[in-house]
């Protein structure tokens, strides 16, 4: 069954769901998880958990008018269940090969799911009957499972760690690590060293009540591990040899009895893979200490998790030949490993490392031909033993290196060929961090070419016969759909690359960030049509030139409109994506809907930011600080006429675009009981906007194209 089908047969799923008994219904989903799973339909995904967890809803409320007592473990474990069953099927690659650490597919979309999903848990632990001295809370083995990197982000681990705190939950080794290692992602090393320091200081070891060695020895490494990547943040590299010098000084001995994961020989290759990546990062070390210290590596511990931050190093610095021998030596020894060495040597971070080295040396097709020399097709077996071309299952990693690398040339056009081929030749799904590298390319495609003077007057003569036309062309949202077909899905690498002598004038009618925008909204409106029915906040007070008109007679009759305040979001009932949307499974995210902002503004269509931010408020997708600074400063900048506008004391006033579109995002957010990520407040001031615009003044930059 094909996206297409899916979608159309997908109302009649949804009204079963929704008519099934509970039991029944988790009986349909869990059939149905494996399709969605495999065409990674993280839109669909989003309604059915709605539908489970409304029914979950009434079968609480059904125990409770039948005065039935429903056991807590029992309703912890049909989220467990539903966790389970929907990661397992999301992260899964469909080519995955043995040997080859898996492909990263769907983290930020479980991670939500998780997040939504345990606050949804708390809420309805919450509603079954409890004593005054007993509060119902999760269990300890489902506390410590959902702290790993497959559901833990942020928001969970923060829900998480207040819920223990409530309910003086014990906490593990590993729950105080994995909480440090999130802490560390976020940027927030403090939290992280404090999180450490307090596991030490109360002592914490192990599972409690628990005599499972491997369990335990699983915690130590998890333990150690994470003091490791605390160190890495250290301000001097003198820390961080003290804490892994005892990983360093010898050969590790594999333990005979237990799995490779808890052998030291992991702990070693940890340690050296963050020592030079953390000296990588140090502007005194010299690509000769870094090449020395290599030498003095234990042989095991030279295989690719540790090589690579070497070759990454020696990039920085500018040592791009040395770089590529040690890639090459990497490669000479994947093809001459064991099936049970398969992946070590070399692996897709080599490969993406590999990509950014043959771009600094051979260009950009060189690195695209390189990376696609190496890449496992959909359609191909598995990689035979010394096979090395074609044997690397890709994600989107790689995709969002080489989309980086057009980006930095300026090839719009070559990153919109491998947005379009990424899925059909490769099998991997764009997310929302490649769709936001797509839009900044296609922003910056302007800056980062040199233009000849010839081409600069043709551009602005286009230009100006597109301003005096008064046809409308359509934007060309659907010039690549071509590149669906198996011609080019199977076609040699120069499909993916400019002819010679190619413009892109010659190949598009419209410019880069048209068709960026195209694309941007094309994920939107196709995944969620009902998002063509919102509103902008502007166009919810917008008075006809008769009311602003009789407003100055009538006193209060014509002042009819109020600061809009923002509307319910997205309701179960929003219409199902498009039959033929591409883009199902694609969810922007908070970056995503930043860079799509900074788009319009820079291409000067501040009037479709305020809908940005109503399309945002619809999807549940909280904008960061900076977000809404750029938005406030692009509205401010285009000034349009000022409206009259009736705030909630009755107080008549004229406002500008920029007031009008700040209280609405104020009437947003005030009830989010947090601030948002990079500022104490929640929306930012009218001083906070002009210090951001007058920041550009200072350093000369332009703020718009024009």
């Amino acid at each position: 069954m094909d996206h297409a089908a899916l979608i159309e047969i997908f109302p009649s799923i949804l009204a079963s769901l929704q008519n099934a008994k509970f039991r029944n219904n988790w009986k349909l989903i869990r059939a149905l998880l494996p399709h969605l799973g495999r065409l990674r339909e993280v839109v669909l995904l989003k309604r059915v958990l709605d539908i489970w967890m409304a029914k979950v809803e009434q079968r609480v409320e059904l125990a409770r008018v039948e005065g039935e007592t429903l056991e807590p473990e029992k309703v912890e474990k049909w989220y467990h269940e539903f966790l389970a069953e929907s990661a397992w099927h999301f992260s899964k690659a469909d080519s995955w090969v043995a040997g080859q650490s898996e492909p990263l597919q769907n983290v930020a979309v479980l991670q939500y799911q998780s997040t939504v999903l345990v606050k949804h848990l708390l809420q309805t632990l919450a509603m079954l009957p409890s004593s005054s001295t007993c509060r119902l809370h999760l269990s300890a083995p489902f506390f410590e499972w959902l702290f790993v990197k497959r559901h833990l982000d942020y928001d969970l681990c923060q829900t998480l760690l207040s819920h223990a705190l409530h309910h003086k939950i014990p906490l593990s080794t590993g729950v105080y690590s994995a909480a440090a290692m999130v802490a560390l992602k976020e940027g927030h090393t403090s939290e992280a060293m404090a999180l450490m320091k307090k596991r030490e200081q109360e002592g914490v070891r192990g599972y409690i009540g628990s005599d499972d060695p491997i369990k335990e020895e699983r915690e130590n490494v998890a333990s150690v591990i994470a003091n490791m990547l605390v160190a890495k943040t250290g301000s001097s590299p003198e820390t961080l040899l003290q804490i892994l010098e005892p990983y360093l000084s010898s050969e590790p001995q594999p333990l005979p009895d237990a799995s490779e994961a808890c052998n030291d020989i992991v702990l070693y290759r940890h340690a050296w893979s963050i020592l030079l990546s953390r000296l990588a990062r140090e502007k005194t070390v010299t690509s000769e200490t870094l090449l020395e210290l290599s030498e003095t590596m234990p042989v095991s511990c030279t295989v690719g998790h540790t090589m690579t931050c070497l070759v990454h190093g020696l990039m920085l610095r500018g040592e791009l030949n040395k770089a590529w021998q040690i890639l090459n030596a990497l490669a000479d020894m994947e093809r001459n490993a064991t099936d049970k060495e398969r992946g070590r040597y070399f692996d897709r971070v080599a490969l993406a490392v590999g990509a950014q080295v043959c771009h600094g040396l051979h260009g950009l097709d060189a690195a695209i031909e390189y990376v696609d020399n190496w890449a496992l097709r959909p359609w191909q077996s598995l990689p035979s033993p010394g096979q090395v071309d074609n044997s690397i299952k890709l994600d989107r990693v790689c995709l969002d290196v080489l989309l980086g690398l057009c980006k930095a040339e300026g090839a719009v056009s070559i990153a919109f060929r491998l947005w379009k081929a990424a899925l059909p030749r490769w099998g991997v799904y764009a997310d929302d961090s490649s769709l936001k590298v797509l839009v900044d390319g296609a922003r910056y495609a302007s800056q980062n070419k040199e233009m000849s003077e010839e081409e600069v007057f043709r551009e602005r003569w286009r230009d100006m016969k597109a301003g005096f036309s008064f046809r409308r062309k359509e934007v060309e949202e659907d010039q690549f759909e071509a590149y669906d077909a198996a011609g080019f899905a199977k076609g040699p690498t120069s499909v993916l690359l400019d002819p010679p002598n190619n413009t892109w004038h010659d190949e598009h009618r419209e410019k880069p960030w048209q068709i960026a925008r195209s694309v941007f909204r094309k994920v939107l409106l196709g995944n969620w049509p009902g998002l063509s029915d919102v509103v902008s906040p502007l166009d919810e007070v917008e008075q006809t030139m008769m009311d602003r008109f009789s407003a100055l007679f009538d006193g209060d009759s014509g002042i009819t409109h109020s600061t809009p305040r923002p509307s319910s979001s997205t309701s179960p009932d929003t219409p199902l994506p498009a039959p033929h949307a591409p883009y199902t499974h694609i969810c922007p995210s908070s970056s995503a809907f930043h860079s799509y902002i900074a788009l319009l503004g820079y291409y000067s269509l501040p009037q479709e930011i305020p809908l940005s931010f109503a399309w945002m408020r619809s999807l549940g997708v909280k904008p960061k600080w900076e977000t809404l600074r750029l938005g406030l400063m692009y509205v401010g900048e285009a000034e349009g006429p000022r409206r009259w506008v009736k705030g909630p004391g009755g107080e008549r006033r004229l406002v500008r675009d920029e007031e009008v579109l700040r209280e609405w995002l104020q009437g947003w957010l005030e009830d989010d009981s947090r601030s948002l990520e990079g500022s104490e407040m929640s929306v930012p001031s009218e001083g906070d906007v002009a210090e951001f615009r007058r920041m550009f003044s200072k350093r000369n930059q332009r703020i718009t194209a024009e």
